[in-house]
């Protein structure tokens, strides 16, 4: 009784395990994974193989300014590849060059795995008689979002958002049900120190002007605002000593 007892408790144990989700904290990570997800998912969606990737913009909601410069999408021999841009200070630039192997994200559409280059790399998948057929995913939605995951462990938030009817057409070719996700609040969300520290305002000083003043001997004085600067100190002698 006592061994079908502990089995049972492992096993519960075991597929908790299983089901909780590892969502990276650096929001700045799911800009770039998650994207790449994201842009792969409304390639599928799309269906065209050399369909204009300014057509994806239906499937997204808010997107931000300069997205549609930092997304691509390339075809090598019978496959799809998409891409999008790693900003040359981001953090996910660290992460990237200890995960891209074991992700499958390269450096050029079907090359190495990333180290360094302006794009991360994905293949979207496989092109037969002009439709696309998409590589592996799986998809989950919380607090409003929708996730990616190729090994349902690791999961990304999608970037940009889904329109609510793309979200819906995602959830039904990839949705699986995972306990625990959640947005990330990481770093990302911080605003930058280049944010919060501002140069003061410069203004230009008061009208400046120099006087002569013969009370302490000779004197150039020049007036700023309300400081008053003797570049030349006052000269006093006695002229019977000379």
């Amino acid at each position: 009784m006592r061994k079908i007892l502990t089995a049972f408790i492992l096993c519960v144990f075991s597929c908790g395990v299983c089901n909780a989700a590892d969502v990276n904290p650096d929001t700045e990570i799911h800009k770039v994974i998650g994207g790449l997800y994201s842009l792969v998912s409304a390639l599928a969606v799309n269906g065209e193989a050399d369909s204009d990737i300014r057509t994806l913009r239906k499937y997204f909601a808010d997107i931000p300014g300069g997205w549609l410069e930092g997304v691509k999408a390339v075809r090598v021999n019978n496959e799809l590849w998409a891409g999008v841009s790693v900003g040359k200070y981001s953090t996910a630039r660290k992460y990237l060059r200890a995960n891209s192997q074991r992700l499958g994200i390269t450096d050029t559409p079907a090359g190495s795995s990333w180290l360094g280059e302006d794009f991360a790399w994905v293949k979207a998948g496989v092109i037969h008689g002009g439709r696309l057929t998409a590589s592996s995913l799986k998809a989950s939605q919380a607090d409003g979002a929708v996730f990616f995951s190729v090994d349902g462990n690791e999961w990304w938030q999608s970037y940009p958002d889904f329109t609510r009817k793309a979200a819906q057409e995602v959830m039904s070719r990839w949705g699986v049900k995972v306990s625990g996700l959640h947005k990330p609040e990481g770093v990302s969300d911080r605003v930058s120190i280049y944010d919060q520290v501002r140069p003061s305002e410069v203004r230009k000083p008061g009208e400046m002007h120099s006087n002569r003043k013969h009370e302490f001997g000779e004197s150039y004085d020049i007036d700023v605002g309300d400081v008053i600067f003797k570049p030349i100190p006052n000269t006093h002698y006695d002229s019977g000593n000379m």
